[in-house]
């Protein structure tokens, strides 16, 4: 299967490839700390809020831009798409567990429209700044690392799917810089199954896009802001299982059927 896929094609070596996703995720997450010598009354303000995500904003495409490069310049995960055939059931139970998940976050939708103008741009800059980011950071350069080291196993995308993902929620431990642990032991967990969520699209659609649209999407919230997820342990526990338990599973079946159709 590993002809298949676009990163082993990739002309960047490993350990190339795991130095640019180091280097720009330390950029990433220190994006935040360029404009201090403001001060954190103006940075606390309004004005300061907004500056501070153009600024994350313009970070984000440059990342963004150099992650999609040593990733090998390419959206795809396959070279030539593996249709899904008989797979497609799954797919669209998948679908429906993920329009369930967005229906949910209609109600954070809302709040954000009832802001001031000054806010809901601060919110939709940071939304952008973090889904063009994170996707082509951990959904493309690290997803695609993974796939070029383990492309000689049989379930490479289940695999490149779990590790990432889970990379992508021990990211998020950065916040205990500025929220307790309950609360970022809240985000990593949830943030780990929207991790694998987003792999299954990418690996079905085989392109980057629609992730970094399903991203921005998610990240609209009063929340993006502070960062907080702040639930009940019971409700994120078993969103977490629905939504990351049905993309592993659409994930391995998807990968099953593809070793099948490369027997053929």
């Amino acid at each position: 299967m590993g002809n298949d896929l676009e990163a082993t094609k990739n002309k960047y070596s490993i350990s190339q490839m795991t130095i640019a996703f180091v280097v720009l995720t330390v950029v990433y997450i220190l994006r935040g700390k360029i404009l201090f010598f403001l001060g954190p009354s103006f940075l606390n303000s309004g004005n300061g809020k907004l500056l501070e995500a153009i600024v994350s904003l313009v970070i984000a495409l440059i990342c963004a831009h150099f992650a999609n490069k040593f990733a090998g310049k390419s959206f795809k995960v396959f070279i030539t798409r593996i249709e899904q055939g008989k797979v497609r059931w799954l797919t669209a139970l998948f679908c429906v567990i993920v329009f369930i998940l967005y229906l949910a976050k209609a109600s954070q939708w809302v709040q954000v429209m009832h802001k001031s103008v000054m806010s809901i741009i601060t919110i939709l800059l940071l939304a952008v700044a973090a889904g063009l980011c994170e996707e082509f950071l951990f959904r493309d350069l690290l997803f695609n690392l993974f796939t070029k080291i383990l492309s000689k196993r049989r379930y490479v995308l289940l695999w490149s799917a779990i590790l990432s993902s889970i990379c992508f929620g021990l990211a998020h431990f950065v916040n205990l810089a500025r929220q307790d642990f309950v609360v970022t032991f809240q985000q990593v967990i949830a943030v780990t199954a929207i991790g694998l969520m987003l792999c299954t699209i990418r690996i079905l659609t085989n392109n980057m896009w629609l992730n970094v649209i399903m991203h921005i999407a998610f990240d609209i919230s009063p929340l993006v802001v502070t960062g907080d997820i702040i639930g009940k342990w019971s409700a994120i526990i078993v969103s977490g299982l629905w939504i990351g338990g049905i993309s592993l599973l659409t994930i391995w079946v998807y990968n099953h059927h593809c070793l099948k159709e490369n027997l053929k």
